[in-house]
């Protein structure tokens, strides 16, 4: 093989890669903000603090507590773990918060609870 066809096989994998990660959270972000979110469901994890803030303190938006909590946590990352890690942890941390923001719209627009 050449060098432009391991390059172009380079880039294919590496879209591919981005394509997972994006339809990954997106489709966790859809489990949050359909399932989890609206019961007040509380898991493990970043999430589950957005759910218990937002109880605690109604008024409070999950999505801006889970982004706040995520940009800390990846500070920290970059700093213990490396550039490597960061990068695409930070692309899946930051959407995330991001696509839970977009579901809450199309959800409440068609007001889904009372299905």
């Amino acid at each position: 093989m050449n060098r432009t066809a391991i390059k172009k096989q380079k880039t294919i994998k590496k879209i591919k890669e981005w394509i997972y990660i994006t339809i990954g959270v997106a489709l966790i972000a859809f489990s949050f903000s359909f399932f989890i979110e609206p019961k007040d469901l509380v898991i493990g994890g970043v999430s589950g603090i957005g759910v218990i803030i937002k109880v605690i303190k109604s008024g409070f938006n999950p999505a801006l507590i889970i982004l706040v909590i995520n940009i800390i946590l990846l500070l920290i990352g970059l700093i213990l773990l490396g550039k490597d890690f960061f990068v695409k942890t930070a692309y899946g941390s930051l959407s995330y918060p991001l696509f839970i923001f977009i579901f809450e719209k199309i959800f409440t627009y068609f007001d889904y609870i009372n299905f």
